[in-house]
């Protein structure tokens, strides 16, 4: 009964964004362009070269090499093996939704299990630090006196939270493993496979990134809504979008660095659709992650208003 009324209800969305589509073409014309003008821009430069690469750095048996040298510390600090640093490491260099896909090819290659890939995506939550500094920092906020609060405030909840959240019992010790490559293709047919999984997963990211700019322009376009209302709605279903709108608000500095820290750290429900499609072919559940995503924006409000005052 409740898969009936979930299909129900995204039927019914699906038919009003048709409606819409048809009603008023141009501005979805527009939104789809920005969405690509994002993913050209911003998303693809930043993610292609890290999918590539860690698929290779997989295939290679680098995360053999990484686990085994910080197994003591993974198992001390968050009670999991050492291959989850592969996927905290490159998530932090490279921004969500990339650990969707880390954790999707270590259970794939046997590397985790999805208790552990479950964990791993709950505190591997970070925006790329290109955009927060680049985009948030220097061109919204303008005010490099706030990146370390919002750094901290936008980091530290994943490590509080990757204490609170750890499996209570240890893992087994890992026995030392002989580092050697996993495949026996060529090093020009694993580029090419990198390669076009990486395009696959980035063009899954567009599609979806379309799909809820669209949406947000049908809701703030059409609902009377008040321009702070708009605000944190486009913040909630596409983040980057709610981050800009908020940064070119007249807002006081303060009130501006919490939502746009909140939105951070929340991810918005463009960045959850992305990370579960990835995830499709796993047992991971959605509904924890949302409440941790939701419990990470509110704890980065706090923080940032403890670092700035």
């Amino acid at each position: 009964m409740k898969r009936n009324k979930q299909e129900t209800i995204l039927l019914l969305s699906l038919l009003c964004i048709t409606l819409f589509l048809l009603i008023d073409s141009r501005e979805v014309i527009e939104a789809v362009l920005f969405a690509f003008q994002i993913w050209k821009e911003k998303l693809f430069p930043c993610l292609f070269p890290f999918l590539t690469i860690s698929t290779l750095l997989i295939q290679y048996g680098f995360v053999t090499l990484l686990g085994t040298k910080l197994a003591p510390l993974f198992r001390r600090l968050f009670h999991i093996r050492g291959e989850g640093a592969f996927v905290l490491l490159l998530s932090i260099l490279s921004g969500f939704p990339s650990s969707a896909k880390y954790i999707s090819t270590l259970l794939e290659e046997n590397k985790i299990n999805e208790k552990e890939g479950a964990f791993l995506l709950s505190i591997c939550h970070f925006a790329n630090p290109l955009f927060l500094i680049g985009t948030v920092i220097t061109l919204l906020l303008k005010d490099k006196a706030l990146l370390l609060p919002l750094l901290l405030a936008h980091y530290l909840p994943n490590f509080l939270l990757g204490l609170f959240l750890r499996p209570k019992k240890l893992p087994e010790k890992q026995k030392q493993e002989k580092i050697s490559s996993k495949t026996s293709l060529s090093f020009g047919e694993n580029l090419t496979d990198a390669i076009n999984s990486s395009f696959r997963t980035l063009f899954l990211i567009l599609g979806i990134l379309i799909l809820f700019l669209v949406l947000q322009v049908i809701i703030t376009t059409h609902l009377p809504l008040s321009d702070q209302s708009k605000m944190f709605i486009s913040g909630i279903l596409e983040m980057s979008q709610g981050v800009t709108k908020v940064g070119m608000s007249a807002l006081p500095i303060l009130v501006k660095g919490s939502l746009i820290v909140f939105f951070l750290s929340f991810g918005g429900f463009s960045i959850h659709m992305q990370i579960f499609s990835i995830l499709s072919k796993t047992k991971i559940k959605y509904q924890p992650y949302f409440l941790i995503r939701l419990i990470h924006g509110i704890l980065s409000v706090l923080f940032f208003l403890l670092f700035t005052n």
